[in-house]
Formats: structure tokens, sequence, C-alpha cells
């Protein structure tokens, strides 16, 4: 495995560095929250002094983002509970209810394959063929391959990373399904009373908190060690893969 410099999920020009998630509109949720804006413009100018207590964890990345932020998972400097009260009195000021589920973090390095001969947020023009090999890489770095009796390093017995992941797709696809019936109705006495009890069928994915972090000071301190010998294997195959792809070519070609 290697570490490198974690992308963000969008355009890359659109980084803005350091910054606090204070609110996330769910995706396609008919109820939410939305803060003051009145009491955001306030804040405007406003300076917090916080502090990170030291520790080191491993966090879950969004498998979906794995290409985009080019890891899978996130080398992690944890904020500490002094960093939640202050982002909850924050979120408080602007009308948002407390989250103290919520793991803020600044992320330091993401955890990727080492046979990637580059960062995948630094290709360009990739074409069809590339994308599919970085899938590939990715997702055979979470999840294994059976050929090299290796499981993956999501380790899902030890960290249910796996099946959270697969729990929220599932809700998050039930949802969707939930409001696409809900967006065809025709608007009806009888009608509304159908949408309030399908409402009442969407799951708030929010309930099911955040995946396991691993660390020497979490719950849970590691993950099952894979077989080196077989990793070395699967690396030097995957490099083999790399080295007769076109954008392996490209590369050896600028530089």
């Amino acid at each position: 495995m290697s570490l490198v410099i974690p992308g963000i999920p969008f355009a890359q020009e659109e980084d803005r560095g350091l910054h606090v998630s204070l609110y996330n509109r769910v995706p396609d949720a008919t109820e939410y929250t939305p803060p003051d804006m009145d009491a955001c413009a306030k804040l405007t100018g406003q300076e917090f002094e916080v502090s990170f207590d030291g520790t080191i964890k491993i966090m879950n990345g969004q498998e979906a983002n794995d290409v985009l932020v080019g890891g899978c998972y996130y080398v992690s400097l944890a904020c500490g509970d002094e960093f939640t009260d202050l982002v909850n009195d924050i979120k408080g000021t602007i009308g948002l209810p407390a989250d103290d589920t919520q793991q803020h973090h600044m992320s330091i390095a993401a955890i990727a394959p080492s046979w990637l001969p580059c960062h995948s947020k630094s290709m360009r023009n990739c074409d069809a063929s590339t994308t599919e090999l970085l899938s590939k890489a990715f997702k055979t770095f979470r999840h294994g391959a059976e050929e090299y009796d290796f499981t993956g390093f999501n380790d899902d017995a030890t960290t249910g990373w796996t099946t959270y992941a697969r729990r929220v797709s599932e809700a998050n696809r039930s949802n969707q399904e939930i409001q696409s019936k809900i967006k065809n109705m025709v608007n009806s006495d009888d009608v509304e009373c159908l949408k309030s009890r399908l409402r009442a069928e969407l799951v708030d994915v929010r309930s099911f908190g955040f995946p396991q972090t691993v660390g020497t000071t979490q719950t849970i301190k590691r993950i099952r060690t894979p077989d080196q010998n077989k990793l070395e294997q699967m690396t030097s195959d995957f490099e083999k893969i790399w080295s007769a792809s076109p954008m392996s070519r490209s590369i050896c070609c600028a530089l």
C-alpha cells in the first residue's frame, strides 16, 4: 500500500483547504432543517481557536469516491471532544441540532494500492479502459481477490465497513424508489395520505451513525494482516497489467 495526498470527490479547483463540515443536506431528502442564513452571516469574520488531540486513526472512505479521492481510507488526526463541543455550539447558533456522533478529523493522507502508476486524481483524459483498471484496483484493494486468497483491507469481519456500506446503499436505493413514486403521484386528498405513508418509510441513513475507525486508541485496534507473500504476487500481477496499459505508455512517453 501507499500513502497519497487525498483529493476531493469533485473538481480539485473547488478545494477550499482546511474546513469544518457543519451542514450537509441528505441527498433527495424531503424534510430537512436548513441553517439560519441570517445567523450564518453574523458569524462572518469570527475566529475560533481549536486544538487537535493528537490521536491518529484510520477512517473508511466512501467507495464511490475512491478514484476521485485517490485512495480508499484516510489517515486522520482526531479533533477531540473540545472541538466537537465548539462545532455543536456553532450549529446551535445557526439553528441546527447537535450531532455527537459526527467524527471531526483532519485527513493527512489517503491509503491506496502501491501498484498504481500515479495518483488517480492526476490523470487527464482517462479512457474507458483506464477507468476500468482504476476501479478494479481499488475494488480489489478493498474487497480482495479469491485467486490470491486475499479478503481485502476492508476486513469486514473486523471492521464491518463492507456491511455498513451495503446497508447505506440499500437504504439509498429504497429511498430513491420511494421518492420516485411520490414524485409521479397526482395530487389529491387520498394521494396525500399515501404520500405521507410512503414518506414514513424513508430511511434516514444518518441514524446508522458512522463506520468504525481503526487505531491504537480506538475500539478496533487493528485489522487482520494479510499474507504478505500472496500480496506480493498480486501486486506484481497488477503492475504487469498497468505496464501494458495505454496510460502507462503515455506516462513513459511524457517522461
